[in-house]
């Protein structure tokens, strides 16, 4: 719509301006009506300019509404992450503009300022963002992925840290009652960070000494629930903490809104027991671990740890027991015994 233009109080002619896409087009015409006319003008022109190109704003919103619906909340998070570093960096510019020694300063950039790691994981949310919007897009261009040109970044792979029980115990004496019964949840059932966020009453049966926790790690999106055995421990620590609430919606919560991260939670209460600083996924760590060193079979902690696959639990413990061999017997100038992960769980 055109806008007066003044001059020391006085009209002296009608602005008229059209902005599309990083495109701004402004001229003073004498009178209103010429200024409209100038502005369809314009706008016919744009039109025919911008319809086959897709920028990159429109992509990122339209793939991270995609991620939104199909996929967990902390995916999400990541992937929002990744198009933010891209859009900080290469504004919004047409898609096809793209190229591979663009994404390389992108990601060279996010390697200097935070890690090899994070460079990586983000390339390969852009990777799949781009091949989501070819797929999805129809004025997608028909050029080579500029992303997936640029080769992995080296990084050093920081060692699993699992906290021992003795540090987690001092930490849950120091804890008031509701943040203690949270991380016997995480303790007492290996669960994800998020499943726990977002569990009800309705998901605990306490007769049967059952919780069912919610997962959305699957390739469709879809939400799956898995049911985990509840230790009396942790049935008792419940069953007090409910009668601390109406018994309805969340068992954990903020104001009565889902948490989203607690960063800084574990972290203080670390330091307040004086041990070093471990996460929630470090108590998942812990529970693989103590289980396997229990003794109990990979098979039933592949189905605490709710794995699809039982070389996933196996890969699991590996990374973090290490590749079990008899050393006495190599350094015994003995027959090394190198021993199966699962024949060493029984």
């Amino acid at each position: 719509m055109p806008s007066k233009k003044k001059r020391n109080g006085k009209l002296v002619g009608w602005l008229a301006q059209v902005r599309r896409q990083g495109v701004v087009k402004s001229k003073v015409c004498t009178t209103k009506e010429k200024a409209l006319e100038q502005e369809a003008e314009w706008k016919q022109e744009l039109n025919q300019t911008f319809t086959e190109t897709v920028m990159v704003l429109d992509w990122a919103d339209r793939y991270l509404d995609f991620c939104q619906e199909r996929f967990a909340e902390v995916t999400y998070e990541g992937k929002r992450e990744a198009f933010d570093w891209l859009t900080t960096e290469v504004g919004d510019v047409p898609v096809e503009s793209l190229s591979a020694g663009q994404m390389l300063n992108v990601l060279s950039n996010i390697r200097r300022q935070r890690t090899g790691y994070t460079a990586n994981k983000v390339r390969k949310d852009l990777v799949a963002g781009w091949n989501w919007g070819r797929k999805f897009i129809e004025q997608w261009p028909n050029i080579p992925n500029p992303v997936a040109q640029v080769a992995k970044f080296g990084y050093t792979k920081q060692q699993v840290y699992v906290p021992p029980m003795e540090d987690v115990q001092a930490v849950l004496d120091k804890m008031p009652p509701e943040d203690r019964v949270m991380l016997l949840c995480y303790l007492h059932t290996g669960a994800r960070r998020d499943e726990v966020f977002r569990l009800q009453w309705s998901d605990i049966n306490f007769p049967a000494k059952r919780i069912s926790l919610w997962t959305r790690k699957r390739q469709d999106g879809s939400w799956e629930s898995n049911t985990v055995r509840m230790t009396e421990e942790l049935r008792q620590a419940l069953l007090q903490h409910r009668g601390t609430t109406d018994g309805q919606g969340l068992v954990f919560h903020n104001q009565g809104r889902k948490y989203k991260h607690r960063r800084h939670w574990l972290g203080y209460w670390c330091g307040i027991a004086k041990v070093p600083r471990f996460t929630i996924k470090s108590i998942r760590h812990l529970t693989a671990s103590w289980l396997c060193e229990q003794g109990v079979p990979v098979s039933t902690i592949q189905s605490v740890l709710r794995h699809k696959k039982a070389t996933t639990t196996d890969n699991y413990l590996r990374e973090l027991l290490g590749a079990k061999v008899d050393l006495d017997s190599v350094f015994g100038m003995k027959e090394a015994k190198v021993l199966d992960i699962k024949k060493a769980s029984k």
